[in-house]
């Protein structure tokens, strides 16, 4: 659980070696964006919270090979363009 924590980047190597994570809780951060290396490792990933961040746009790609996810939130966010 990373919520909470003013986080404004996540970087490429953050989740590196947590392939086999099943739940990441990102809420009540500062991230506005984020590239979509960023949760590639994260093969085993069902539930990804982004809830009551900053995030203002979805690109296609954002959440790429994560084939279990199950539960994807943005709720609470600025999200003004979905691309």
């Amino acid at each position: 659980i990373l919520s909470g924590n003013r986080l404004n980047v996540l970087h490429n190597y953050d989740f590196l070696h947590l392939t086999d994570l099943v739940e990441l809780d990102l809420r009540g951060n500062r991230l506005e964006t984020f590239a979509a290396e960023v949760f590639e490792p994260l093969k085993s990933l069902e539930v990804l919270y982004l809830n009551e961040n900053q995030i203002h746009q979805l690109r296609p790609g954002m959440f790429p090979l994560l084939a279990n996810l199950q539960t994807l939130s943005f709720a609470h966010n600025r999200i003004e363009d979905i691309a």
